[in-house]
C-alpha cells in the first residue's frame, strides 16, 4: 500500500493567507517542505481521503489523477476537507471528455446530505454513501472502517482504518486524543503505519486536535493499546501555521521520539 500525502496543511495553509508571523515568514523565504497545502491523502491511485479547496492544486503539483479515483472518503464537513463545489466538476460543461466516469464518496451524515443532491442530479457520475461508525465498509478494494474523532461536536466526525492485503494504516487528523470507544474498537490490532494530527505543535490540546506532545502522550497509549511496535510506521501531519516551527524545526522536535513529519508529496509504503 503506498501512501502519499498530497497537502499536510490545516485550515490556512502555511504560509497564511494574509499572515506575516515568523513561521509564514520563514516558509515564504524557504519554500520547499514549508509550503503547505489543506490536508489530502491518496492510497495508491484510486482511493483517495478528504476533498479540499487544494484538490486541484494537487492535480497539477502533486500527481494526483482524478480519472483514477474510484472512491473518496471524508472525515468531516469543514471547509477545509470538503469543498463540495469543485466535485461538481466531475460533469458537462466542466467534463466534456470522460463524462461517465463514476466516483463514490462516503462520509458522515452532513456529507451525505449535502451531496445526495449532486448525487441526484448526476446520476451517471456520483454515487454517496452514509458511513456507519465502527462498521467496516468494502470500498474499491480497500476495508474501511469509521472511527469516532473527538473535533467539532456539532457533527460526528470520523478518522479511518484503512486494510488492504493485510496492512493497515490509521489516517488520524482532525481529533483529540482517541476517544474510548474508538481505543476498545482498535485494541490488540497492529498497525503498520499510524497518521496522527498535529495541528497546534508547541501547544497541548487534546480535546480538538493535537500538538507535539499530545502526540507523544499519544504513541504510548497506542503502544500500550496493542496497536503498535518497533516496527509501525508513526507520522505527524496537519499542521498549522500557529504550530511554532518550519520543517527542519519539527524534524528535529519529532525524529527522536520515532515520528516522520509530513510534507506535500511525502509518500511512504507499507
Amino acid at each position: 500500500m503506498r501512501i502519499k500525502f498530497l497537502g499536510t496543511a490545516a485550515a490556512e495553509g502555511t504560509p497564511a493567507f494574509f499572515c506575516d508571523c515568523p513561521v509564514c515568514e520563514k516558509a515564504r523565504k524557504l519554500g520547499g517542505k514549508n509550503i503547505r497545502t489543506r490536508s489530502q491523502c491518496l492510497i495508491n491511485e484510486n482511493l483517495l481521503i478528504d476533498y479540499p479547496p487544494d484538490t486541484y492544486m494537487h492535480t497539477i503539483t502533486g500527481g494526483l489523477d482524478l480519472r483514477k479515483i474510484e472512491s473518496v472518503i471524508i472525515t468531516h464537513s469543514h471547509g477545509d476537507h470538503f469543498f463540495p463545489h469543485d466535485i461538481n466538476m466531475n460533469a458537462p460543461p466542466y467534463n466534456v471528455g470522460n463524462v461517465f466516469h463514476i466516483v463514490n464518496y462516503y462520509g458522515n451524515g452532513h456529507i451525505y446530505y449535502d451531496l445526495k443532491p449532486l448525487a441526484d442530479q448526476q446520476q451517471n457520475n456520483i454515487t454517496v454513501n452514509q458511513f456507519q461508525l465502527f462498521e467496516q465498509t468494502k470500498i474499491s478494494g480497500y476495508e474501511v472502517t469509521p472511527l469516532r474523532a473527538v473535533h467539532d461536536r456539532r457533527e460526528e466526525c470520523l478518522f479511518f482504518v484503512i486494510e488492504k492485503d493485510g496492512k493497515r494504516f490509521i489516517y488520524g487528523n482532525d481529533t483529540g486524543y482517541f476517544p474510548d470507544d474508538t481505543m476498545e474498537c482498535i485494541k490488540g490490532k497492529r498497525f503498520d503505519a499510524i497518521s496522527l494530527d498535529c495541528t497546534t505543535g508547541k501547544d497541548r490540546d487534546g480535546g480538538n486536535h493535537m500538538g507535539f506532545e499530545d502526540i507523544i502522550e499519544m504513541k504510548k497509549r497506542l503502544i500500550e493499546n496493542g496497536n503498535a511496535d518497533e516496527k509501525t510506521i508513526f507520522i505527524a501531519h496537519h499542521f498549522s501555521h500557529n504550530c511554532g516551527f518550519v520543517y527542519e524545526d519539527t524534524v528535529k522536535l519529532l525524529e527522536p521520539h520515532g515520528f516522520l513529519t509530513s510534507y506535500d508529496g511525502m509518500a511512504i509504503d507499507i
